[in-house]
């Protein structure tokens, strides 16, 4: 049975042996003078990469609820990590 805590990785699937991080992020903007200025990008917190999966499950027609997100960070509910990954 799959947890979501600690990490489960689904039975036959391999797992990449190098690791590359993906360059997910969030884009900042302001607003100056009535225009908008971008100001870089920061990085995701788990609540957003969260909200962002969820948005994909709804365009699949998956109910939100029948997903594990494993995680290998203890969570505090379900869903959304203690803290940030490092």
């Amino acid at each position: 049975m799959a947890e979501r805590y600690p990490l489960c990785w689904p039975d036959g699937w391999k797992r990449c042996t190098a690791r590359v991080r993906a360059d997910f992020g969030k884009t900042e903007t302001s607003y100056q003078d009535g225009r908008q200025m971008y100001n870089g990008k920061r990085k995701l917190s788990i609540s957003d990469a969260i909200s962002r999966l969820a948005e994909q499950l709804a365009r699949m027609d998956v109910k939100e609820e029948t997903v594990i997100i494993s995680t290998n960070l203890r969570t505090k509910h379900p869903g959304h990590s203690a803290r940030r990954p490092g």
